[in-house]
C-alpha cells in the first residue's frame, strides 16, 4: 500500500533539479491547485502505482494544507483506491468544517514514539506551540482509547473502493 520516492535527483547523480516538488522550496506546489501540479503528482500516482491517498482534512484553515489536500484529491480521482484524510490537533480545533472520524487505525507504541519524536523536532525549531504537541499526544491516546488500544489514528473516508 506505500510506495517510496527515490530520492531526488542532485547535481551529482547528473540529475537537474534539487527538490522533488518544484523550482522554489518554499512554495513547492506554487499557489494553487494547478494543471501542471496536479498532473506532477498525478504522474507519481501512477509511476508508482500509488493506490491509497492520505491527506489533510478539506475543512483545515491553513492555507498550505488546504492547497495540498485540493491538489491530492484532484491528483487521486482517476487512478486510487482510497483517498483518507487525517485529523491534526494542530489545525482541526479551527477547522472551517467540523473532522468526522470515520474510520481508526490501531498505532503501535513504536510508531507513536517516533511520530512524537518528529513533532519535538518541530517544537524545538518553533513550527509547533508546546501545547500542540501534548494536544497530538492526548488525541493519540483518546482515538486509541475509543477503539481499546492504547494509540490510534481516526481518518475520514473521502472513498475506498474494493473489488471483489
Amino acid at each position: 500500500m506505500r510506495s517510496r520516492l527515490p530520492p531526488a535527483p542532485t547535481a551529482h547523480s547528473g540529475g537537474t533539479r534539487s527538490r522533488p516538488c518544484g523550482r522554489n522550496p518554499e512554495r513547492p506546489f506554487g499557489r494553487g491547485a494547478g494543471r501542471e501540479t496536479v498532473g506532477f503528482v498525478d504522474d507519481l500516482i501512477r509511476t508508482y502505482s500509488i493506490d491509497t491517498v492520505i491527506s489533510h482534512h478539506h475543512g483545515e484553515a491553513h492555507q498550505d494544507h488546504i492547497a495540498a489536500q485540493r491538489i491530492a484529491t484532484a491528483a487521486a480521482r482517476r487512478h486510487v483506491d482510497r483517498l483518507w484524510l487525517w485529523e491534526s490537533v494542530i489545525y482541526t480545533h479551527r477547522n472551517v468544517h467540523p473532522f468526522n472520524p470515520q474510520m481508526y487505525v490501531p498505532v503501535s507504541r513504536e510508531s507513536f514514539d517516533g511520530k512524537m519524536k518528529v513533532l519535538e523536532t518541530y517544537l524545538a525549531a518553533g513550527l509547533l506551540e508546546p501545547l500542540e504537541v501534548e494536544a497530538q499526544r492526548h488525541l493519540a491516546r483518546y482515538r486509541g482509547a475509543e477503539m481499546h488500544r492504547d494509540f490510534a489514528e481516526a481518518f475520514e473516508v473521502i472513498w475506498e473502493v474494493h473489488d471483489g
